[in-house]
């Protein structure tokens, strides 16, 4: 009576390491917690207010006043920073997102479906992904207008095709396998199959291309609003900051690009490889 604890106790053991990771997922982990309380609570802990000028002087070094310093009129660069938290992580997780989920709607679809559906389905990604993303985003910008609803919804179609692809033929992979047939010829129905043993199974797949997608929405979104075609003055996004402080880096003043650039790099680095340590335990879990 008493093996069966002392048999179970390493084995869950073994899994809490193995979710857990290494110290880099650890680091990783904290890190992306962190830049997601600054986006969820920056604007409402922000020590000034982001917009206004002269909170100090033109440049400031970093101090207990100014934690950041102060941009080129004054204004707190920590304050903008943590304003500008949420236009930078919510609009790249919202196009990772979306691009993830009809990606994998049209990939199954192409499976299931039969050649047809299959056939039309593929010809219409396949000019989708003729178009690179940033090109489709800046497009979006000029027919509709300068701000981040545009170009996010641009890059969740021009990153749907990738996500389509890979489910598409992972999907067939599952639905050759025996016991697919097996099931349908016990009366399981389509549905069903879904739900229960297709949608696990493509589990790792979505989850890795959903991090990726993130990523590359990160940098193409903070690229827009360098460009000035993203979020506009006198609100801020990460982007837009770099760009702000290109001019003063000849001056001298690194501090705002520098850590608006931090920042962009240490979110996608951090949910990169989160995501790629998720999709290693996922795919563990499911073997």
């Amino acid at each position: 009576m008493s093996a069966a604890p002392s048999v179970a106790r390493p084995s869950l053991q073994r899994a809490w390491r193995t979710a857990r990771g290494g110290p880099g997922v650890i680091v990783a982990g904290a890190a992306l917690a962190a830049i997601v309380a600054s986006a969820a609570l920056g604007p409402l802990v922000a020590p000034y207010d982001p917009h206004q000028p002269f909170v100090g002087q033109p440049f400031e070094p970093a101090s207990f006043e100014h934690w950041l310093g102060t941009d080129a009129i004054g204004r707190d660069v920590l304050s903008r920073i943590l304003a500008g938290a949420p236009g930078s992580v919510l609009p790249p997780f919202v196009v990772a997102v979306g691009a993830t989920l009809l990606g994998a709607i049209v990939g199954v679809t192409a499976a299931w479906c039969g050649r047809a559906v299959d056939w039309w389905l593929s010809r219409v990604v396949d000019v989708i992904f003729a178009v690179p993303g940033l090109v489709l985003a800046v497009l979006a910008v000029a027919m509709f207008g300068k701000g981040l609803v545009a170009p996010s919804i641009a890059l969740v179609i021009s990153s749907l095709p990738l996500t389509a692809r890979l489910i598409r033929v992972t999907a067939r992979v599952e639905l050759s396998k025996p016991y697919v047939e097996a099931l349908h010829v016990q009366g399981t129905g389509r549905l069903a199959v879904w739900g229960r043993h297709l949608a696990p199974a493509l589990a790792p797949t979505l989850l890795a291309q959903a991090t990726i997608g993130f990523a590359y929405a990160m940098l193409d979104l903070a690229a827009i609003s360098y460009l000035g075609l993203g979020v506009q003055p006198p609100s801020a996004d990460w982007g837009s900051m770099i760009a702000d402080g290109q001019a003063a880096i000849l001056q001298g003043h690194p501090g705002q690009s520098l850590a608006a650039a931090t920042l962009v790099l240490a979110t996608v680095l951090s949910v990169s490889v989160l995501g790629a340590h998720a999709t290693t335990w996922a795919e563990g879990t499911d073997t």
